[in-house]
């Protein structure tokens, strides 16, 4: 069955490829587009009707190109968008991230000269100071000091305090989550 098909198809295009295009050639010059051998109305009906659907499927084949070409355009445009969206991305974690490290070298700079302050001071009046202070600015006064100094401090400090400044020296990303799970 698969074989007549494929030869009434290729029989079908040869005969279409050298019959005229519109199908009112056709009628018009029954003689000229007879298949060869074929003189039933039935036969070269039939093979009008091939023709006729040979035609149609290959404008639905133009009509999905088409429209495939459309839609790869339109995947190009949004790749090529996408890639601009990523570069601009990636631009600006650059910028913050040169933002974040300037901030972070200039926000060491006072927090040093503090510590050589405090380190200065006698343990328990620098405790007693720290603990007046934000969290984070005695964590990290404390956490700049030498290890002798701030295990001097951190002695001299209230047991609540020296345990939550410790706690955050050793998380310092987690903040006051971490403060707030390690209260008991």
């Amino acid at each position: 069955m698969r074989r007549l098909a494929a030869a009434l198809l290729l029989f079908g295009v040869t005969w279409a490829l050298s019959a005229p295009a519109e199908p009112a050639q056709v009628a018009a010059e029954p003689e000229r587009n007879a298949a060869p051998g074929c003189t039933e109305p039935a036969a070269d009906e039939a093979l009008r009707q091939v023709v006729e659907e040979l035609q149609e499927e290959g404008e639905r084949f133009e009509a999905w190109e088409l429209e495939l070409a459309e839609r790869e355009q339109a995947a190009e445009e949004l790749e090529a968008e996408a890639r601009r969206l990523l570069d601009e991305v990636d631009a600006i974690r650059v910028a913050i991230e040169a933002r974040l490290a300037e901030w972070e070298e200039q926000a060491g700079e006072p927090v040093q000269r503090l510590a050589k302050v405090y380190a200065a001071m006698p343990p328990a009046h620098a405790a007693r100071l720290l603990e007046q202070l934000d969290l984070d600015l005695a964590t990290a006064i404390v956490s700049t000091m030498k290890y002798k100094q701030s295990a001097a401090v951190l002695s001299a400090m209230s047991a609540p305090t020296a345990l939550r400044v410790s706690r955050r020296a050793a998380a310092p990303l987690q903040g006051a989550a971490a403060e707030a799970e390690a209260k008991p």
